[in-house]
């Protein structure tokens, strides 16, 4: 029963991550368009835990996939073992990134916010005073007077966006430096999967690209930041 049910879990792990990282059919073999779900193009606990684990543990993964035939889908069956031995490391982990998801959502919903609101500051037009112009008896030479015109400055846009910048990225024994958002918990926001070497915090040679399943495209180019 224990065998069976630990198999149940390694495959319902490995389903969620492929129809996680593949974009699908939009129609199904009766020819109807398949609901898309809200989930698409998103991570999942497990999936980056899958990631986490591979990367944290990269010594025992390679070991791992050198004792299986098939390499397809190693890395899924090597954190499935993982989260099965250690279930107390993955319950950390699914708390920390429940929690992470949550703030970068408010953040989002900021975002959300504050933008509309810049853009209807911005749109503000200059209101500028009609001239009032008066005169007196009309044997006399009308005298004319002119009030200095009102003008309202448009106010400045908020900046509500937060420039990415170089920050260290560590993948076994070794320190790169990857673009993203700082955090003061030091759980940093990463927008690019492309790595530089780390010269004592300074920005080196263009190393390669982080893939999703844990692999470095050595190939990959240089983009400009």
């Amino acid at each position: 029963m224990d065998t069976l049910l630990s198999n149940l879990v390694k495959l319902q792990d490995m389903l969620e991550h492929v129809l996680s990282a593949s974009p699908g059919s939009t129609l199904t073999k009766s020819g109807k368009p398949r609901k898309i779900s809200d989930r698409k193009g998103k991570t999942t606990a497990r999936s980056d835990f899958g990631k986490m684990i591979c990367k944290e543990k990269a010594i025992e993964f390679e070991a791992f996939k050198a004792t299986l035939t098939t390499k397809r889908a190693a890395h899924i069956t090597f954190a499935s073992n993982y989260k099965e031995q250690h279930p107390e490391v993955y319950s950390a982990f699914e708390a920390k990134w429940q929690a992470e998801q949550a703030e970068q959502k408010q953040v989002e919903q900021k975002q959300v916010t504050v933008e509309p609101l810049v853009s209807a500051i911005a749109d503000v037009p200059t209101v500028t005073a009609a001239p009032i112009v008066t005169t007196v008896a009309p044997k006399k030479k009308p005298v004319k007077t002119a009030k200095k015109a009102i003008t309202t400055d448009v106010v400045a846009p908020i900046q509500a966006s937060v420039p990415d910048e170089l920050l260290p990225f560590t993948i076994g024994d070794k320190t790169f430096l990857r673009l993203g958002t700082r955090r003061d918990n030091g759980n940093h926001l990463w927008t690019s999967g492309h790595l530089w070497m780390s010269k004592k915090g300074a920005k080196g040679s263009h190393y390669g690209e982080l893939r999703e399943d844990g692999s470095i495209n050595m190939e990959a180019d240089e983009p400009a930041c």
